[in-house]
């Protein structure tokens, strides 16, 4: 009976694995201090976008700041600052931007146009561009307007425009140089 009862274990053990586990090393390369081969164990590295001059298309997509509706050209410049941190220049506007994989995403940068009136208009500009290699990106732009000060009411009213507002659009660009 113990015959029967040994060999019934063993049965049960062989069909309980599926023998394609595979407990040899892997000596086809150079291992480290573990047996795992170096090349799978190294991290890969980060992404890093070009630097310089960009170039492509934008359109705006949301306007509801009767902006007219349109499309064009765009350029601007990316530089590395830092480990992860650029700065994206457009239109003269320098904003402090974040890599995170391939996603770059700037800060809000607002810029205060003030006037002779108790009134400031604030221009507040983000972008966010995702890369699909080191030389091609996509992304969205988002512009708000709004007016601060005691004049603010008066000078919207003679000039016709509601604030705050806020209009998007999309972009596509090549690296140049």
């Amino acid at each position: 009976m113990l015959n029967k009862l040994t060999c019934g274990l063993l049965i049960l053990l062989v069909a309980c694995t599926d023998g394609s586990e595979d407990t040899k090393q892997d000596d086809t390369g150079e291992q480290d201090d573990t047996g795992l081969n170096v090349e799978d164990t190294q991290a890969e590295e980060a992404f890093v976008p070009n630097e310089g001059l960009w170039s492509g298309t934008y359109a705006i997509n949301k306007n509801e700041c009767e902006a007219e509706t349109s499309s064009g050209d765009t350029s601007f410049t990316i530089t590395n600052v830092a480990d992860q941190s650029y700065t994206l220049t457009a239109n003269g506007i320098d904003l402090s931007c974040a890599l995170d994989d391939r996603l770059l995403v700037c800060e809000p940068e607002v810029i205060d146009k003030s006037s002779d009136w108790n009134v400031s208009v604030l221009t507040s500009v983000s972008i966010e561009l995702t890369f699909e290699t080191e030389s091609i990106v996509s992304g969205l732009s988002s512009i708000e307007y709004s007016c601060v000060g005691d004049d603010c009411d008066d000078i919207l009213e003679q000039v016709g425009i509601d604030l705050p507002c806020v209009y998007t659009m999309s972009l596509d660009a090549t690296f140049q140089k």
